[in-house]
């Protein structure tokens, strides 16, 4: 997600970066449930998450995920249930884009909607 910023200039960025939420979770705390609907995307600011897959009955780590890193892409690109897990491992704190403020900067800034766009499929 942070990539993204690269494509826009400077007002551009500050129009994005006040759509954003901050939030903040615990340690331990379900940032996105396997299987749940998710419509955000979130960059890590502070903390670190771990992604989980369950097969089979058992937990499967896939990647555990620092500052600067973004995650839920899929489910606020594409929409339907997400594929994986993902943990607070210790406090943590996100930037959550709401897939309704993302769709409402497209309608009234369609270049910045077309460089995040070409920045998240580059990704």
């Amino acid at each position: 997600m942070l990539s993204m910023m690269h494509f826009l200039d400077a007002d551009e960025k500050k129009l994005v970066m006040g759509m954003m939420e901050p939030l903040a979770f615990q340690e331990d705390e379900v940032i996105i449930r396997e299987g749940g609907l998710n419509a955000t995307l979130f960059k890590i600011e502070h903390g670190v998450v771990r992604v989980i897959r369950r097969v089979e009955g058992k937990e499967l780590i896939l990647d555990d995920l620092h500052e600067g890193d973004a995650f839920g892409e899929l489910t606020f690109l594409e929409g339907g249930p997400s594929s994986a897990e993902c943990k607070a491992l210790s406090p943590t704190r996100v930037l959550a884009m709401h897939r309704k403020e993302f769709d409402r900067i497209c309608e009234t800034h369609p270049q910045i909607g077309a460089r995040v766009w070409l920045a998240m499929a580059l990704n």
